[in-house]
């Protein structure tokens, strides 16, 4: 950035946490935002929002993945390294737009913010998309979308602080590596997923098929997210086409054809 003559301005909140004194920087700036409403909070005027959407659309697709293969464990469970390249995909699934536009409403970047009507239009979709997972996963009592989205509950972030002492002890390395191998033991047994060649595939298993592809791309650390995401649009056509040859026998029939099968 130097050799280029950029200069950057790095926006962060007034936390602890975010405190460098021994940092020398020279082409990024650092500006701590105070602690405000979102009126001065790029990320809390719909940014956050947005990439929350997101992941809980990760989570239940993930939830009902492991659903379907008959995972015996907590399908919500989901490990650290999941979860970060979850993260890592939905941030790369949040528009430029809906950035720009909320920098542009906190008056840090100049410029009128554009109609919020797109950005609208594709939360809904998001919406849509989680109430068609909750009711595949039948949940009972799902809560508001707005709420499961942006819970209240998981505000509070805060986590027990270690010591140079304790980071620095086997005591830390011992926890890891425990963490890791019960994480390891978990995914394999999920994952074990039994494949018999057919000459004809049944819909269920072109279901089960196309999932056992994404589990075994989900763990592969290149994968193109429009590759994922071609593989996630062919999931949704093969369920709903599973869902549809199974709700054909529960239809009600005419009075003549109830008749004639009577007879």
């Amino acid at each position: 950035m130097e050799q280029q003559r950029r200069k950057i301005v790095l926006l962060l909140d007034n936390a602890s946490s975010h405190t460098v004194s021994t940092m020398n920087l020279r082409a990024v700036t650092v500006v701590f935002l105070p602690n405000t409403t979102a009126r001065f909070q790029p990320l809390d005027a719909g940014i956050i929002a947005s990439f929350k959407r997101r992941y809980r659309c990760h989570q239940l697709r993930h939830a009902l993945d492991l659903d379907e293969a008959g995972a015996s464990a907590d399908i919500y469970a989901v490990d650290q390294l999941t979860a970060m390249r979850w993260l890592k995909a939905c941030w790369h699934e949040v528009p430029a737009s809906v950035v720009l536009n909320c920098f542009r409403l906190t008056g840090l970047v100049p410029g009128r913010s554009s109609s919020r009507r797109s950005q609208q239009e594709g939360d809904a979709m998001l919406n849509t998309t989680l109430v068609v997972q909750m009711r595949a996963l039948r949940i009972r009592d799902p809560m508001n979308i707005d709420t499961f989205v942006c819970n209240p509950a998981e505000e509070n972030t805060e986590m027990e602080v270690m010591s140079a002492d304790d980071l620095l002890s086997g005591v830390c390395d011992a926890a890891l590596v425990g963490s890791a191998q019960h994480i390891q033991d978990d995914h394999m047994e999920e994952l074990e997923v039994v494949v018999t060649p057919l000459e004809s595939l049944t819909t269920a298993d072109r279901v089960d098929a196309v999932r056992s592809v994404i589990f075994m791309l989900a763990e592969h650390p290149v994968v193109d997210l429009k590759a994922m995401e071609g593989l996630r649009t062919l999931q949704r056509r093969v369920r709903d086409e599973l869902r549809a040859e199974r709700e054909a026998p529960l239809k009600q029939t005419s009075i003549r054809g109830f008749f004639s099968m009577v007879e």
